[in-house]
């Protein structure tokens, strides 16, 4: 049987093996430290090379699977029904959004529902609600209390290490780096869109990573890539609009209306840094450069996104970029319609 044949059983029915396998690695990823970042990984590889059947099957083994592992893990070292309802919480409502943005455009009632994008946002925006949530609920907890104090003193020792012989610059350190500010200052970045631009990076990094491996081990690209992406152009108003808000809000002392504000304004800069991105890599794959030289610039593009310092002024220059679009058109021929998740 040819793989045509074998992609198009695929697509008419729930392959379970894959299920199974998604289950076990999403488990494995969640409970292995600094690899938890991964764990949506092999349900985006799931999505882009099987059906929607498979797709929520996967879902389901690996929130099974995840809660026998915490169950046996707790009675091995023991454990409260509390923290078991956060980690099951957590786990498939991250797992269950993640699946909601990958599925294909789909109608209900005859209308088609939302686009990529879209998805995107509302499913970071409800997942920033429940870290928030879980923050102000258990910041009475007493271990967890106890475990952001201690990430606060990690983080202010780093950076007063890092001032090194230089006493002045020591001591303004420890004055404005000590752990309960370091604490008030985090509380106060994730409602101000923290929260909402930690959960749209960690769903696009995880489904560009499914993507990659998908190209690797399929040789296919399902979908568009970024470098098509494209922002309406009504969100300028609504990036205007948020600013306005947060510089009246901050003024008039207003929380409410500033964190609102804020977020709106953060979610409008990712979408414009993407659109920039966009633009950078339709540029450097459109141009006639010899391919060393297009992974140089690749490789010199990654360098100054990830370089302390020079990562600000690159991304503020990326988001810049996205906004004069509006009015130059740096990709031609442009999309109509409405526009495509990034990556997608």
């Amino acid at each position: 049987m040819d793989d045509a044949q074998l992609d198009l059983q695929d697509r008419n029915r729930t392959v379970f093996f894959p299920c199974l396998i998604n289950g076990i690695l999403c488990t494995v990823f969640f409970r292995t430290g600094l690899a938890a970042v991964f764990f949506l990984v092999p349900l985006s590889f799931i999505a882009y090379n099987y059906n929607i059947k498979t797709l929520w099957t996967a879902v389901l083994a690996g929130i099974l699977g995840n809660s026998v592992s915490f169950l046996a893990l707790n009675l091995m070292v023991g454990g409260g029904a509390e923290s078991f309802i956060w980690d099951f919480s957590f786990f498939g409502l991250m797992t269950v959004l993640f699946a909601w943005i990958l599925v294909p455009p789909y109608k209900v009632f005859g209308v088609l529902a939302p686009g990529g994008t879209v998805r995107l946002i509302t499913a970071s925006v409800a997942g920033s609600i429940f870290f928030l949530c879980t923050f102000f609920l258990l910041r009475e907890d007493s271990s967890f209390s106890i475990y952001l104090k201690n990430q606060a003193e990690l983080i202010s020792s780093y950076y007063i290490a890092s001032a090194g012989s230089d006493v002045v610059r020591q001591s303004l350190l420890e004055e404005y780096l000590r752990p309960d500010k370091i604490i008030n200052m985090m509380k106060d970045m994730l409602l101000r869109g923290g929260a909402v631009v930690f959960c749209i990076l960690f769903f696009f990094v995880s489904r560009q990573l499914g993507l990659f491996i998908t190209r690797v081990f399929r040789r296919r690209m399902p979908g568009k890539g970024l470098a098509d992406f494209h922002v309406p152009f009504g969100l300028v108003w609504g990036l205007s609009a948020a600013l306005l808000l947060v510089v009246i809000a901050s003024f008039f002392k207003i929380s409410i209306a500033e964190i609102a504000g804020w977020n709106i304004l953060a979610v409008c800069v990712i979408l414009y840094l993407a659109q920039g991105w966009g633009i950078m890599l339709h540029l450097v794959t459109r141009s006639r450069l010899p391919p060393f030289m297009r992974l140089a610039l690749h490789v010199l593009f990654i360098f100054l996104i990830l370089s302390p310092g020079l990562n600000a002024v690159s991304l503020g220059a990326l988001a810049l970029l996205g906004i004069a679009e509006n009015w130059a058109s740096f990709r031609t021929p442009k999309t109509g319609g409405s526009s495509s998740t990034p990556g997608m």
